[in-house]
């Protein structure tokens, strides 16, 4: 093996048991890959990987309608772990953005990260996204630290934890989801053979991720007790009992 991957030789008739077959790796994100695994997870690691912590005081984005709501206890909710990017244009602000019942509501444009991240948490059947840009009122210092306090438990209360590993902040988005797309897996057709390279390890990818670097992010991580990992490549999802990979 090596850094990007390792080159295997298919052919157009039926394998041997023995033969080694490369898998092609889709283009797009496909929500039945992560919800066998969350499936998995679920009944087979509960004392490992399900948490035991109510959901602390915080706000929720509502993927279906886009506002920002005060959450309950029993609310099931994924979180996001990306890079922040260094020009920060577009946080609500609750007497701008605010409706009835003290909801607040999105932008109309985020960045691409967060736009993935939504359209992952309804694909993979939640409602309800943490990330902390929009969930915690950043004209607030009080509030800031409140949350910034009570972090580790909404990593760890959460259902897993996407994160947007590509790139080099929130506007590359999350490869395969929507239009941001993956480094195509090289391949060449020769008659009946086809020799197909593998993708790099996720590990390899992960560890050269500007992601990977942040201190707040490394947290992150760490705190969860289920990662959803989008590289360049492929999607890499580790639990605290297992991890599999595209």
């Amino acid at each position: 093996m090596w850094n990007n991957g390792h080159l295997v030789f298919n052919t157009e008739a039926e394998p041997k048991s023995s033969e080694s077959i490369a898998k092609v790796v889709p283009p797009q994100f496909e929500p039945r890959f992560v919800l066998d695994l969350l499936s998995y997870c679920n009944n087979h690691h509960q004392n490992l990987c399900r948490s035991q912590l109510d959901l602390p005081k915080t706000r929720l984005i509502d993927c279906y309608d886009r506002s920002i709501i005060f959450s309950s206890q029993a609310t099931k909710y994924v979180t996001l772990s990306y890079v922040w990017s260094q020009n920060q244009t577009s946080i609500p602000r609750a007497e701008e953005n605010m409706t009835a019942a003290d909801d607040w509501v999105l932008p109309s444009v985020v960045s691409q990260a967060i736009e993935g991240a939504i359209q992952v948490t309804k694909k993979l059947g939640y409602r309800y996204l943490w990330v902390d840009k929009y969930c915690i009122d950043q004209k607030n210092e009080l509030e800031k630290l409140e949350q910034i306090g009570q972090m580790d438990m909404i990593y760890q209360a959460s259902e897993f934890t996407i994160v947007a590993a590509a790139g080099y902040d929130e506007h590359t988005g999350l490869p395969g989801v929507g239009s941001t797309t993956r480094s195509l897996q090289p391949s060449i057709s020769l008659g009946e053979f086809t020799i197909r390279s593998t993708m790099r390890h996720p590990h390899q990818a992960i560890k050269a991720a500007r992601w990977m670097t942040r201190g707040w992010t490394l947290q992150e991580s760490i705190l969860a007790k289920r990662r959803l990992v989008f590289t360049e490549d492929q999607i890499y999802f580790e639990c605290n009992a297992m991890n599999c990979y595209e």
